[in-house]
């Protein structure tokens, strides 16, 4: 690490000195930082500054302070990132359909690697879903459950930790848009009597396509049915 020159707010040149070095030396989660004073003196700073700038990066979960042991780098876990921002933007009116349209972005290019890449394992898995989303329909019953399930497996089985993280803190606020959305004649929209059919068909249809690989079939139909669900919400593209 070079050594800074002191200016204000110098602890977010340090944070950013002390990430840079977690990055050229690739240490990994588990992987010991020098010590604060060895970080004091490679920098040039005063130990305040130092301090807030570890403080900073334990907060953003980047390193951990282990008593009596040392400085450790951590498992990055943006969750709390996530979740927070998600929790913001959805209680501004335009976060609804931002947050829509980051979940056709997600949805879209997942389904396309998940035709591309497919296991009889994993359709399986799709075809349970279809199967207790149809009893549902059989027995007049809200399929709502099965639908969100559908979509969320989908982001699952493209096997990104991040991607996944990042879904299912947007799941929620599915849920809950769909709880309160209104009809034409701004009325709540009855879930549990809404006609599932057409959007079980959807599904049908979708699962057919990844079973027979064509990607581009199965985004064309994943694509197709998100915009019939944003009609259904009532809410335009931007």
């Amino acid at each position: 690490m070079e050594t800074l020159t002191v200016r204000p707010r110098l602890y977010e040149d340090a944070a950013r000195a002390i990430r840079c070095y977690i990055t050229e030396h690739q240490l990994q989660p588990g992987d010991m930082l020098p010590s604060e004073r060895q970080i004091q003196q490679q920098l040039g700073i005063s130990r305040a500054s130092v301090r807030e700038a570890l403080r900073v990066l334990q907060n953003m979960g980047m390193i951990e302070a282990r008593h009596g042991k040392g400085l450790f780098v951590k498992e990055v876990d943006l969750t709390p990132l996530i979740d927070a921002y998600v929790d913001s933007l959805w209680q501004v009116g335009p976060g609804f359909a931002h947050l829509l349209q980051t979940r056709e972005v997600i949805e879209l290019g997942a389904v396309r690697i998940v035709a591309q890449h497919c296991t009889a394992e994993e359709l399986a898995l799709l075809e349970e879903v279809l199967q207790s989303m149809n009893q549902r329909i059989v027995a007049s019953e809200s399929a709502l459950t099965e639908d969100l399930r559908f979509h969320e497996l989908l982001v699952d089985l493209v096997h990104n930790p991040l991607l996944t993280r990042l879904y299912s803190a947007i799941t929620p606020f599915l849920l809950t848009v769909r709880q309160r959305s209104v009809s034409a004649d701004n009325t709540t929209v009855d879930w549990a009597a809404h006609d599932w059919s057409l959007a079980y068909e959807a599904h049908k249809a979708i699962y057919t396509a990844i079973a027979a690989h064509d990607s581009a079939k199965a985004v064309a139909l994943l694509d197709e049915h998100l915009t019939a669900v944003r009609g259904d919400l009532h809410l335009q593209q931007e």
